[in-house]
């Protein structure tokens, strides 16, 4: 029976780890996702718009900030992506004001429409319909209810190809140009072809894999009692978890402290710089510490699992389950000994 609670125990330590390694975990995203954006207004500042709008795009995955998507708008009108900007200017609007940011909606609104009037098009029909087609603009499969329909497109030079399976495949290369160009290119009726061969099935193999084979330890081999060891690794990862937690709460709270004192991502006082700051050095500290503190966990478990003395007249089995929610990550772990 005592085994059997302090099973229970080490499967709430791990749950608890769980919940903790969540909260961490967010606080750790919110300040990398404020480097990048950072790091981004730095590169557009120079003149660099490739390299920050990839760091605003990764920014914007890890947080969805209006004023992120705000930014990566500006920064592909500065590329000329006319018409991913438009889309991001636009879809700004609704999140700005479920953020609570009327102003910053207003700002995107205005954008979207200054950039829909420099936008190019690009139509792309089809002549004929064939079984089996499919049409890529670039790397793009387009769907057939695309075909026919005038795209606001980002300029630049796209390769146009169409195939199906007993036709000769047809490519055609259109340069879509900045300020309002508009292209349309029709696909043709395929030529017949010749269907393309096959590959060579392969052959299985007429030999069967070796069955797998589990060999009862014996109780010669089975490991000496270590619950010393186990209590002290439990010991040290329940710790250094509660140190890796302290400092991501304590993350997470500074950066919403500056987020809110910036009052968004745009025209934000330098002087929350340091609050920033402040707050990756907290994440990085609770990286390492949820990280060590998990590693003891389970180690102190393996080690606990595995120190019972031989007993040649009895089997035992553990059975290991994964327990999570959206809130919330573990294990349970029950068994016989």
């Amino acid at each position: 029976m005592g085994r059997v609670r302090s099973v229970t125990a080490i499967a709430g330590c791990l749950a608890l780890a769980g919940v903790l390694f969540v909260d961490v975990a967010e606080g750790q995203d919110l300040a990398l996702a404020e480097s990048l954006f950072q790091e981004g207004r730095r590169l557009l500042e120079a003149g660099k718009a490739a390299e920050a709008c990839g760091k605003f795009a990764e920014s914007l995955r890890i947080d969805r900030s209006s004023g992120t998507l705000l930014n990566l708008a500006e920064c592909h009108v500065a590329e000329g992506k006319t018409a991913s900007a438009w889309a991001e200017f636009t879809a700004t609007a609704p999140l700005a004001r479920q953020q609570g940011n009327a102003k910053r909606a207003e700002v995107a609104l205005r954008r979207a429409g200054e950039v829909e009037k420099t936008l190019s098009h690009l139509t792309i029909s089809v002549a004929a319909p064939t079984p089996g087609l499919t049409v890529f603009r670039g790397e793009q499969r387009l769907s057939e209810s695309t075909l026919g329909v005038r795209v606001p497109t980002d300029p630049g030079t796209y390769v146009i190809r169409a195939s199906a399976e007993g036709y000769k495949p047809w490519s055609h290369e259109v340069v879509l140009k900045q300020g309002g160009d508009s292209q349309q290119v029709t696909v043709p009726a395929l030529e017949p072809g010749p269907a393309p061969s096959s590959s060579a099935s392969s052959v299985a193999s007429s030999t069967p894999p070796p069955a797998s084979a589990t060999v009862a330890p014996s109780a010669s081999t089975l490991p000496a009692r270590r619950p010393t060891l186990a209590y002290v690794a439990l010991g040290a990862g329940a710790i250094l978890l509660g140190a890796g937690a302290y400092f991501g709460l304590s993350a997470r709270s500074t950066y919403r402290q500056a987020e809110d004192r910036c009052g968004g991502h745009d025209n934000c006082d330098p002087s929350i710089k340091p609050d920033r700051d402040r707050a990756s050095r907290q994440a990085l500290f609770a990286n390492v510490g949820v990280g060590l503190g998990v590693v003891g966990l389970g180690v102190g478990t393996a080690l606990w699992l595995t120190s019972s003395a031989p007993r040649p007249s009895k089997t035992g089995s553990v059975r290991v389950a994964p327990l999570a929610s959206p809130s919330t990550a573990g294990a349970f772990v029950d068994g016989t000994f």
